[in-house]
């Protein structure tokens, strides 16, 4: 087994239950006796911990190595799935969730690294984006797993179902540990904390807040505009999003292959277009099933621009700075991501869902002509 095959099948292991957290965590805590706004502290500490520790991370990854990192994070994501498993009370269910934000911050930012290491220019894309579907395959099959459990033996489903992802955690961790090479620059080379970025990446890291922003503007309240216009059945809801996951699992290798072609600048154009032309057919879309279809149809627009995002900042720099470029790509695309939901939140409650939907194909056709004039060739 080779290098790149032992870091996917890690990040498959330790992937299992993203999906199934974030539809289940505010069940378990509601039952342990969190408010509304103690469950909302969950999701903030997780996004807080992401966007303030990545520039960091991306520092020590370039000075250190990129296999002790990798190691940690995968040590963090195990320790909080048992941290899950034992949770009898809020306050262990912070702390694990604290410790799985401190290994999301790890974790992403070193598998892209040791990718762009491992893989030349040209299939870059191709390579990120099948980190993507990794990723996305193991949550699905990590939320059949869950709620078959959930179905078959409730009372105890979230105890044994983080059991088995804590267990699955452990094996990628070992699989790691004996099959992936150290990989990019040691400690005994002498490039230190570079704190410099190239101008071309600056005028990225001011794209990537705008893509950011509004990526996060639109989907909590589609959600919400689902459940006040059409339904509150979870299951149809559910269905809703289940096409987008399937675009996620098997596409992204596929653009990201478009990106290694056409260059990363197209793709990150042709996605914003998308996406933004579709936003503005959607709140004339009366049946729900049709409206699913034409909203997983802007999704594949995201699909586009994620692993050309992603190529496009690997090609930037020299190697030994490549975890740092990450880390402050994906610091600026969190910070308006961060923002975002907010933004689209208060839109949606003051005027309807089309005001936050015009205003982000405006946005994304903004982001579209400043790729095009204002960011060079990668």
């Amino acid at each position: 087994m080779g290098s790149l095959q032992a870091l996917r099948g890690s990040l498959f292991f330790v992937s299992l239950p993203i999906f199934f957290i974030n539809f289940v965590l505010p069940v378990k805590s509601k039952e342990l006796g969190a408010s509304a706004f103690e469950i909302g502290g969950l999701f903030s500490l997780f996004t807080f911990s992401l966007v303030l520790l990545r520039p960091i991370v991306g520092l020590w990854i370039d000075r250190v190595g990129r296999k002790v990192f990798f190691l940690m994070a995968l040590l963090l994501y195990t320790l909080a799935y048992l941290g899950y498993a034992f949770s009898v009370d809020l306050t262990a269910m912070y702390l694990s969730r604290f410790c799985q934000g401190i290994g999301a911050s790890l974790l992403l930012i070193t598998v892209d690294t040791i990718t762009t290491d491992l893989i030349t220019a040209e299939q870059r894309g191709q390579a990120l984006g099948k980190n993507i579907e990794i990723q996305t395959r193991a949550s699905m099959l990590g939320t059949i797993l869950g709620f078959t459990l959930v179905g078959v033996m409730p009372l105890v489903a979230w105890q044994y179902s983080f059991y088995l992802f804590a267990a699955a955690g452990t094996a990628g961790l070992l699989l790691a540990l004996l099959k992936l090479k150290q990989t990019g620059f040691s400690h005994s080379q002498t490039y230190g904390f570079d704190l410099s970025l190239s101008d071309s990446l600056k005028r990225f890291l001011v794209i990537l807040a705008m893509l950011g922003f509004a990526g996060a503007v639109v989907q909590p309240i589609f959600l919400v505009y689902l459940q006040d216009e059409f339904t509150t059945d979870i299951r149809l809801l559910a269905g809703a999003f289940l096409p987008m996951g399937l675009l996620y699992a098997v596409l992204p290798s596929r653009t990201g292959k478009l990106s290694d072609r056409y260059g990363p600048a197209t793709l990150l154009i042709a996605g914003a277009m998308v996406t933004g032309c579709v936003y503005l057919v959607i709140p004339f879309i009366q049946g729900y099933w049709l409206l699913i279809g034409v909203y997983t149809i802007s999704a594949t627009g995201w699909v586009l621009i994620e692993p050309a995002r992603k190529a496009f900042v690997a090609n930037f720099g020299h190697p030994a700075t490549v975890a740092k470029n990450f880390g402050m790509s994906e610091f600026a695309y969190g910070c308006g991501a961060t923002i975002g939901p907010l933004a689209g939140g208060y839109l949606y409650d003051v005027f309807s869902l089309t005001v936050p939907l015009v205003i982000t194909s405006v946005l994304l056709a903004v982001i579209a002509m400043l790729i095009r004039w204002y960011l060079p060739r990668s």
